[in-house]
């Protein structure tokens, strides 16, 4: 295997393809870029804000019914909680574990930024989702940081599942995943036609 002779660059094939875009490419692509800092901003907000009026509004522990039996079977409710743990309340009673999370959240906050800042051909539906997925990372690390774990409210029940209570930034994380794993498959695709 040839080694290569200039940094940043990779032998792919015969031909070289740089890892870093360079200035000028980076700049090019900087419109694109701000759209996922503004999403980005956005769901921090909507995710901070909705948060805090569950605090000042509804007793930890407690909460409100904002309809019941939505055709026959769906419940929503506002409550406050505060989740120590990862999903469904998982490793809560594990002492120190929040600190692990907010260690592992702001290594993967880094890499998202590392993605938008040197990504190549990000298209609009990788930046979206890199977008949202990074509002919900920031928003959960804020609360972890703020009041010791993470402040959900969204509570439903359809039929007998009562599925896990979770807030803004935990849906802004799984539509901004989503919308990375479609994008993805959509510019392999596209690359595969190509050649």
């Amino acid at each position: 295997m040839e080694k290569v002779k200039k940094i940043g660059e990779a032998k792919v094939g015969k031909t070289k393809e740089k890892l870093w875009p360079g200035w000028k490419g980076f700049f090019a692509q900087l419109g694109t870029r701000k759209l996922a800092l503004w999403i980005a901003l956005i769901g921090l907000v909507a995710d901070q804000a909705s948060k805090l009026a569950i605090q000042l509004t509804i007793p930890y522990h407690m909460g409100v019914t904002v309809f019941s039996k939505l055709f026959g079977f769906i419940d929503f409710k506002l409550v406050h909680s505060l989740n120590t743990g990862v999903a469904w309340g998982f490793l809560r009673d594990v002492p120190g574990i929040n600190f692990v999370f907010m260690a592992i959240t702001t290594v993967a906050i880094l890499m998202l930024i590392g993605w938008l800042a040197v990504g190549k051909d990000l298209t609009k539906g990788m930046v979206w989702g890199l977008g949202l997925v990074l509002s919900g990372a920031i928003g959960n690390l804020l609360d972890r940081i703020i009041v010791g774990g993470v402040v959900d409210f969204l509570d439903f029940t359809i039929g007998t599942y009562h599925y896990p209570t979770f807030n803004v930034a935990d849906a802004c994380v799984v539509v901004g995943v989503g919308l990375l794993i479609l994008a993805t498959i959509r510019a392999e695709i596209r690359a595969r036609k190509k050649s």
